[in-house]
């Protein structure tokens, strides 16, 4: 695995997990008095053209000028939403000047929001208490802020914001200053404030029914098991993550093999985005998938216990599952970009099997086009087999990815296995 950028510490700090005990981290704008949006930005929204990464670059980097010129609009609402997540257009109360969305190419569409990376602690909870700094994604634009090795981001270019507290400290001279910043460690808290403008890729609910189809159709009865209420799953009912793979732009996804060993090789694709959405499941039903952007634990309960995959006599050899931060294309895994198309590519992956460990070097199946690479969890595998106790909890050896599994019907998962503990 090829480890890529430097690692962001959650702002609120990742939660030490304790398996016997689990804890569950639940997980007025003022108007600008100067400068306005030019109306071409809202055009591309307008005309429904479809765009992609690269076109959407220019509306970005307007969206970040506007931004350094008038930083009142990053109010202590809009800094809390910031540090919470993420603040959208909308939350910055832009929508009469920039657009909140763009139509991608693939039928997809692009959220645009502002991130504050989780590092900055800043002196204060305004934006005048501190330095503050604008860039777009790093993960996704790193030549834009001059990124000197994108393989491991740790020194890169940012705008410096027209607040009064920069231009008292001489640090802002003009709408193009730019100033280097430095990242030393990969732990490291930051005494400024740093805003990534960026977004995220939506699925459309055509591309998510085709996606789902697909898989579908790579297994023989699934469709007519989903049909009986008898029917064995595994859910997925607790996830943990203590490891955050870079600076912004980050989805959790977990990718499929249905043989349970290191020859046959993951999925290039995913339904199972944990985006904050809902999506079809094994069942075929449309459970919430909560939004897991970085470090802490996160407990699922029904209705919304997540089904992965379906127990089968066809299916005697169980599957595995691998985590992936996705940063390029929402629920595709993108890597390595020698050429372009479908490959494989073989990584390290440090596996569970029940109780057992199991490292070594497993297939993934990944479309080759893109430069911002997604990062494989290497410590986060589970491999399940059918005849696996009811309850099951994966902890890879130096484990960045913990699930809880539990086996039953549609009807167990409902009613919460009748309040039966899994531990």
């Amino acid at each position: 695995m090829k480890q890529r950028h430097f690692l962001k510490l959650g702002y609120v700090g990742a939660f030490l997990l304790v398996v016997a005990s689990m804890i569950y981290v639940a997980c007025n704008v003022k108007n600008p008095s100067s400068e306005q949006s030019d109306d071409s930005t809202i055009a591309v929204l307008n005309q429904a053209t479809p765009t992609n990464f690269e076109t959407i670059k220019p509306e970005l980097k307007k969206l970040l000028t506007y931004l350094q010129r008038n930083p009142q609009i990053i109010t202590p609402a809009v800094l809390v939403k910031a540090v919470e997540r993420y603040a959208t257009v909308k939350d910055l109360g832009l929508v009469d000047k920039f657009p909140v969305e763009f139509p991608l190419n693939d039928g997809n569409t692009f959220e645009v929001y502002i991130e504050l990376f989780d590092g900055s602690v800043g002196n204060g909870s305004s934006i005048e208490d501190t330095d503050v700094y604008f860039t777009l994604d790093i993960d996704r634009y790193p030549e834009d802020a001059e990124v000197v090795d994108p393989d491991n981001v740790k020194n890169f270019k940012a705008y410096v914001a027209a607040t009064e507290h920069n231009k008292r400290k001489g640090l802002y001279t003009g709408d193009e200053n730019r100033r280097q910043l430095a990242i030393d460690s990969t732990t490291q808290k930051v005494n400024y404030l740093l805003f990534f403008i960026g977004g995220e890729e939506r699925f459309s609910r055509e591309n998510e029914k085709r996606q789902y189809q697909s898989w579908l159709n790579s297994r023989s009865g699934l469709a007519k098991a989903q049909s009986n209420p008898s029917t064995i799953y595994y859910w997925v009912s607790f996830i943990h993550v203590s490891l955050d793979q870079n600076t912004g732009n980050d989805e959790f996804e977990l990718y499929y093999a249905n043989q349970g060993g290191t020859e046959t090789p993951f999925q290039a694709t995913t339904a199972w985005r944990f985006d904050g959405n809902v999506h079809q499941d094994a069942t075929g039903n449309y459970p919430y998938f909560p939004d897991i952007n970085g470090p802490g634990s996160y407990v699922l309960s029904p209705p919304n216990y997540i089904a992965l995959e379906i127990l089968t006599p066809d299916s005697p050899l169980g599957f595995n599952l691998s985590a992936i931060e996705d940063d390029c294309t929402a629920g595709v895994h993108k890597n390595n970009h020698t050429g372009g198309g479908f490959t494989q590519q073989i990584f390290w992956a440090d596996f569970i099997d029940t109780k057992i460990p199991v490292s070594g070097y497993f297939r993934w199946t990944i479309l080759d086009d893109c430069f911002n690479d997604d990062d494989i969890y290497s410590h986060s595998g589970t491999v399940s087999f059918g005849n696996a106790a009811e309850c099951v909890y994966s902890v890879p050896p130096n484990s960045h990815v913990i699930l809880f599994l539990r086996k039953g019907t549609i009807d167990q998962a409902i009613n919460d296995w009748y309040h039966v503990p899994c531990l």
